[in-house]
């Protein structure tokens, strides 16, 4: 998280994303998120599982075409950094997650996807 009056490393943009979350990681079963924000090192989703802060998760990211680009799958691990308990009369959590191994491909890819798509945010 960037500190206040600094500027992030990597801008952020406010999108929604499909995408699949596994945990406990390697377990058997993905269960669907939805991104509100990325960037090339996180991500804020929100989804139906109860994770614990730091937990370790399995993170499949849908990029559509962007930049000249084709539609992407982005396949990595993650950490969860932030956690919002669902508010009154929902299911949903809410999550910061930041991405752990990116490919130095799937890198590139996120950082053209982002520059080439959206606005970032604050």
């Amino acid at each position: 998280m960037a500190e206040e009056g600094k500027p992030r490393l990597d801008p952020r943009i406010a999108v929604r994303l499909r995408v699949d979350v596994q945990y406990p990681l390697g377990g058997a079963h993905w269960r669907r998120a939805e991104t509100f924000d990325l960037s090339a090192s996180g991500s804020c989703l929100r989804c139906d599982l109860d994770l614990p802060l730091k937990a370790q998760v399995g993170c499949r990211m849908y990029l559509p075409p962007a930049g000249g680009e084709e539609d992407h799958l982005i396949d990595t691990d993650a950490v969860v950094v932030r956690v919002d308990a669902p508010e009154q009369g929902t299911r949903e959590w809410r999550y910061g997650l930041y991405f752990l191994n990116l490919s130095e491909a799937d890198l590139q890819v996120l950082r053209k996807f982002i520059f080439a798509t959206y606005k970032t945010v604050p």
